[in-house]
């Protein structure tokens, strides 16, 4: 998403205090109060919101109107930047009813916009796009292009965060356009970026680079410290997906280098993590911890509760690898309990899963098999309301079909009705004309009967017909589900087999290779074969070792090891013969 560019200049800031001193009229005070706000909002959210109940409480006793929907709006977006979104919500209609009062097209347009981006992190993406559209039409009222195109990139952000990449690179590329067009640097590097993106979501990793590179350049040349921080960030992750680590660990150090020069927490803390990984990846665990912690110390200021327990997760996996398991379990359980006291139901289910194997690696099987009861009945409670849900879309196609059906039934019916009703007048009149040909008349009116039962015996058929495909209506939709499962599982275990031989093969590898989330494939594969992605990659390769055992592909049991990517022999061994019965070394000599 994108946010008015509202990072801390200290130079700035004191201009603007030596400006408030010297200003006599009470309401360039107010603005010159909500300017500083402005301001402090990204590098220090507790000036920004002290300066903006300054202005509030001045503008209200001079009842200075813009001035309160100004100090609103700030407060707005100190709330929205500590996730108090229903704070957020609350000051920001404020703002939205002050400025549509005294009628300001291009505040009111900027009320809107704001309503859309708290929206959007509620989740409430309907309401988000309309307060967006609002916007928009405000914007273009106010002949303001660089705030139609914020508004764009904003509204293609919200159908990104619906993972609705088409129709978002829709609304990034018609913002690009938008702004190339009136020649404003900083709404194209922000469509850039965001177009960068998307390509980064679809792993397109060359078109991500590309965009991105256009809008460091862009940003590095207008001097926005905050969003070339940003982009050096991303750039740097992809390098590191790419293992290429040192261009990585390069652009993310530079990123955070201009996180903390700025004072942005949310940029250090994002840096951070990601040298964390980066290091995690490196095998460098000591190293990737002091980026885990650091990473925390700014989460914790920052407010974000969900956000700091993906930061303990991470750094429970640290701790697991040091073989540490203490450390890494009292990490795990602060997530569990964030988890909880969110309800946040689907990362508290991945946080089951994975205390689950943590104490089978303590070796404490009866928590470990407490957690992976959890776990399986919170996934199951999970996938039954998405199931719920799809049998429901389903059924509503269904139905839809079926009144169609009904409703050609009933003007076939009318149609049927009126027809017999015209032959029936028309026989009336012929009688009354000519009473003395009755018997010719009878003859012609039972042949028409004839005809006419005919034609209503056909026309029957015909619906019977129809009814009966409206009946198998259910039962090809759901023939199609399952062949698309079954393309679907098809799919990962042919990516499986391809890099058979990467030790380091994880549940997101797969989840990227289909472009979906790592609980949204946890989701898929317990309910088409009940395993989770790591049982199912274990079993993909203990399928492969028995094949090569059995033909005898390798000479000793550690090649077959290496080249199934496992690197324990001792683990393979036991693995094997839970799953066989038999000691690979044994079907190797048989």
């Amino acid at each position: 998403f994108t946010v008015p560019q509202i990072y801390s200049q200290d130079s700035v800031i004191d201009s603007l205090k030596i400006i408030y001193r010297s200003t006599i009229s009470d309401t360039s005070k107010v603005d010159v109060l909500n300017k500083i706000s402005k301001a402090y909002a990204i590098s220090n959210l507790d000036s920004s919101a002290l300066y903006a109940l300054k202005g509030l409480k001045l503008s209200k006793t001079i009842n200075y109107l813009t001035g309160q929907g100004d100090s609103y709006k700030n407060l707005a977006i100190v709330n929205y930047y500590t996730t108090e979104y229903d704070s957020s919500l609350t000051y920001a209609i404020n703002s939205y009813k002050i400025f549509n009062q005294i009628g300001n097209k291009k505040k009111i347009a900027l009320s809107n916009n704001l309503l859309g981006l708290i929206y959007d992190r509620q989740n409430k993406f309907e309401l988000s796009v309309n307060h967006y559209k609002k916007a928009l039409s405000f914007a273009e009222k106010s002949n303001d292009y660089q705030l139609k195109s914020i508004v764009l990139n904003n509204i293609g952000a919200s159908y990104s965060n619906q993972d609705d990449h088409k129709t978002a690179l829709g609304y990034y590329m018609k913002a690009l356009d938008l702004s190339k067009l009136h020649g404003n640097s900083q709404t194209n590097a922000t469509a850039y970026y965001n177009i960068g993106f998307i390509y980064d979501k679809l792993l397109n990793n060359t078109k991500a680079l590309e965009y991105y590179q256009k809008a460091l350049l862009l940003n590095r040349k207008i001097e926005d410290d905050y969003r070339t921080s940003i982009t050096l960030s991303r750039i740097g992750l992809i390098y590191t997906r790419q293992e290429k680590f040192q261009d990585g660990i390069k652009y993310i150090t530079e990123s955070l280098d201009i996180a903390k020069k700025i004072g942005a927490i949310e940029n250090i803390a994002e840096s951070s993590m990601i040298l964390g990984r980066t290091y995690h990846k490196m095998n460098d665990y000591n190293k990737a911890l002091e980026y885990y912690l650091q990473a925390i110390d700014m989460i914790k200021d920052s407010g974000d509760s969900l956000y700091l327990s993906a930061a303990y997760t991470n750094i429970s996996f640290t701790f697991i690898e040091l073989k540490e398991f203490e450390k890494a379990l009292s990490f795990l359980k602060k997530s569990e309990s964030i988890y909880l006291e969110n309800n946040a139901k689907t990362q508290l289910s991945e946080c089951y899963y994975d205390l689950s194997e943590l104490y089978d690696k303590m070796e404490n099987y009866t928590e470990a098999n407490n957690y992976k009861s959890k776990y399986i009945n919170l996934s199951d409670s999970l996938n039954l309301a998405k199931t719920s849900v799809e049998i429901h879309e389903l059924e509503t196609k269904y139905q839809v079909k079926e009144k169609d059906s009904k409703i050609a039934q009933q003007d076939k019916k009318i149609a049927r009705q009126k027809q017999s009703n015209m032959i029936i007048a028309f026989f009336a009149l012929i009688f009354l004309l000519v009473a003395t040909s009755l018997y010719f008349i009878s003859r012609r009116r039972k042949k028409r009967n004839l005809e006419l039962l005919n034609r209503l015996e056909n026309l029957l058929k015909d619906i019977d017909e129809k009814e009966k495909k409206v009946g198998e209506y259910k039962i090809e939709s759901k023939e199609n589900i399952i062949s698309k499962d079954e393309q679907t599982l098809k799919k990962l275990e042919t990516f499986v087999i391809e890099n058979i031989n990467t030790q380091n093969l994880v549940i997101s590898d797969l989840s990227r290779h289909l472009h979906i989330s790592d609980r949204q494939l946890r989701s898929f594969m317990q309910r088409t074969i009940s395993l989770t992605p790591i049982s199912f990659i274990r079993e993909i390769r203990l399928q492969s070792a028995y094949e090569f055992l059995k033909n005898k592909k390798y000479s000793t049991v550690s090649e077959v090891c290496y080249n199934i990517g496992i690197d324990s022999p001792a683990y393979f061994s036991r693995k094997f013969k839970e799953r066989f019965g038999i000691n690979p070394k044994d079907l190797l000599n048989e």
